[in-house]
């Protein structure tokens, strides 16, 4: 079940955390234009000040194991089993919590790089002018808000009920296709 989860939460999700923290630690941002990697990193360190890093990431993981949780109540119908697979969910969530917490410095790295590397110059002088305003760190501030409002939350949990759906029924062909590479290898 723990495969499951993590499979349908890689698939239902945009790039997770760990993998942003993979690609960040094994890949080489040197074209990344030091003056736009400065003004992200400004941005950055505006809207989001040190202190504020762990409930920013907190929220925003807690928000989507709530509904990715909430999913599983339609496709696990029996309630003891319902009941196992959410304690799991609780008891993993605590581990998943210290690798955030460590993973932290590398995703606020990675976030600045990404900034640099998408937005020109002149949009990262206009960004950062814009969260140096009140409305501009509210708005940036509030993003963990917006994916806890009802409106948004029933959105995506729809979303992810269809997609845990989806990988719920397609998990035993992968399964089998896993083992049968995994048999081909071991030549078996």
């Amino acid at each position: 079940m723990k495969h499951l989860f993590t499979v349908a939460a890689a698939l239902a999700l945009p790039l997770s955390p760990a993998y942003a923290v993979q690609e960040t630690a094994s890949s080489d941002y040197s074209e990344v234009n030091a003056d736009k990697l400065a003004l992200a990193q400004t941005i950055l360190d505006t809207a989001y000040p040190d202190d504020s890093h762990i409930a920013l990431f907190q929220e925003t993981t807690e928000q989507l194991e709530a509904q990715m949780t909430q999913g599983l109540d339609g496709i696990i119908t029996d309630e003891g089993a319902l009941e196992i697979v959410k304690r799991w969910q609780e008891e993993a969530s605590e581990e998943t919590d210290a690798i955030l917490l460590r993973s932290i410095p590398s995703l606020m790295e990675a976030w600045a790089i990404s900034f640099a590397a998408t937005y020109s110059t002149q949009e990262l002088e206009d960004i950062s002018a814009f969260v140096a305003t009140p409305s501009g760190q509210a708005f940036m501030t509030k993003q963990t808000k917006i994916i806890a409002h009802p409106a948004f939350a029933e959105a995506n949990q729809a979303f992810i009920e269809e997609t845990l759906g989806v990988v719920t029924n397609r998990m035993p062909a992968l399964i089998e296709r896993l083992q049968s590479y995994e048999a081909s290898k071991t030549g078996g």
